[in-house]
């Protein structure tokens, strides 16, 4: 995208720059695609995101109180993509990187077969259970408690259950710190680590009729659906 039309687009419909290249393109897509139903007062760009930033480093500012090393750890923790070449050994493929590192609230990914995305959606949401804390109370003194978050993988079929763990399960083994502490497969698959972060996993029931009946009432920081036509 040319300069010159990023500004264009900067001016009138004020989108945000300070971001990925590919936060960039995204944002004149959807303008264009969604120009005619755009009411008013509303946003042109609509989605819910904190866009892909332009680079994970620490502020210039901060840069000089920390370390290297501390850097680096930074960008790791901050960045999926970077987190797992550190931690797990596995190097994203270009689009995977996108994949990974967009932060839309809602986002739904058509991909062919075998290009590997039910195995960047694990890392996504093991990157995503390692490395977030949520809040959940404080103590009577005052300190506020934390734990990971409850992630919920639904599916039309056991097979695919089976298969997203397999890989997670695949994936964790090679790194003996990211080991988790209880794994149970019935009544429902349920893989638990030490920051008190949960996966679980559910299947909607499609053949039998009972219409996701199991998934009902399960909370869930993030919910993530596959096969989902």
């Amino acid at each position: 995208v040319s300069p010159r039309l990023l500004e264009e687009y900067k001016e009138k419909y004020n989108i945000n720059l300070d971001c990925s290249p590919v936060c960039q393109i995204c944002q004149i897509h959807h303008i264009e695609k969604y120009r005619n139903y755009v009411g008013k007062g509303q946003k042109p760009f609509a989605v819910k995101c904190s866009f892909i930033p332009s680079t994970y480093d620490l502020p210039k500012k901060l840069q000089y109180e920390f370390s290297q090393e501390e850097r680096e750890t930074f960008i790791r923790l901050k960045d999926p993509v970077e987190w797992a070449k550190y931690y797990l050994g596995w190097e994203a493929r270009p689009y995977q990187k996108i994949m990974l590192r967009c932060t839309a609230k809602n986002s739904i990914f058509r991909c062919g077969r075998r290009t590997g995305k039910t195995e960047c959606s694990a890392i996504k949401l093991l990157w995503y259970l390692m490395t977030t804390e949520i809040s959940v109370g404080k103590k009577s003194d005052g300190t506020i408690i934390s734990k990971g978050p409850t992630i919920l993988i639904v599916t039309p079929y056991l097979s695919q259950i089976q298969r997203i763990f397999e890989i997670m399960t695949d994936l964790l083994g090679r790194n003996p710190d990211l080991r988790y502490t209880r794994f149970v497969k019935t009544p429902h698959y349920r893989m638990e680590f030490s920051n008190g972060g949960v996966i679980l996993g559910f299947t909607t029931g499609t053949k039998s009729g009972s219409e996701a009946g199991t998934v009902r009432s399960q909370g869930a920081h993030i919910l993530y659906l596959d096969e989902a036509d």
